[in-house]
């Protein structure tokens, strides 16, 4: 009973210190729409492969209390820009969820919930190639293999099961962007682009927690 109780304290205090880390500020690659309620220097300077006629994917803070490496569901967390009152992700006025599991290369990107008032399928698919952009780019700046799961609105689960296969496919050091993959774009061989930031751990007075 008491090796027992010594194995289970053992465990515990292993997990604790594994997601003990540090307390950081990072930057997380988000699609961000603009509204027209806030004029931001950044919109407009942002040299961003990565822009569709909706969104734009820049950098944004956020305050992690446990920080121990790449964080993919804060991806798809709401963010509202200085000056702005409404959320400006995309993904989280769609109503995706982006999960992992811990210490695991195994990432799911969730499409399922149901597409909220004032949106459309369509805009989805924008919406999901956008996440798509932003897990590519936590994944290369961290060198991180990762085996991503698109859980597909019910009657397009063939059309996102063979993005998925692309994905997987695909080489993570360039942009995986709707138009490219469609054929539509400029080939995918530019350099990373200074909107992808990065989610170095930085001074907590540099950015502010969502």
């Amino acid at each position: 009973m008491k090796t027992l109780a010594l194995h289970l304290i053992l465990y515990l205090a292993s997990v604790c210190g594994l997601q003990g880390g540090i307390s950081a500020t990072i930057l997380i690659p988000q699609p961000i729409v603009d509204f027209g309620e806030t004029e931001t220097e950044e919109w407009t300077t942002t040299d961003s492969p990565d822009t569709d006629e909706m969104y734009m994917i820049l950098p944004k803070p956020f305050f992690i209390m446990h920080y121990n490496g790449p964080d993919y569901e804060l991806i798809a967390k709401e963010y509202i820009m200085e000056g702005a009152e409404r959320d400006c992700n995309l993904l989280s006025l769609h109503k995706i969820k982006i999960t992992q599991e811990f210490m695991s290369k195994n990432v799911l990107l969730d499409l399922r919930q149901p597409i909220p008032e004032n949106y459309s399928a369509s805009t989805l698919e924008i919406a999901g190639y956008a996440a798509l952009e932003c897990i590519r780019i936590v994944a290369h700046r961290h060198h991180h293999e990762i085996a991503l799961r698109i859980a597909a609105p019910v009657g397009q689960e063939e059309q996102w099961l063979a993005i998925q296969k692309k994905f997987a496919a695909h080489d993570k050091s360039k942009p995986f962007t709707r138009k490219e993959q469609a054929g539509t774009g400029q080939p995918a061989t530019r350099p990373e682009s200074k909107s992808e930031g990065s989610d170095k751990p930085q001074p907590e007075s540099e950015g502010r927690s969502r």
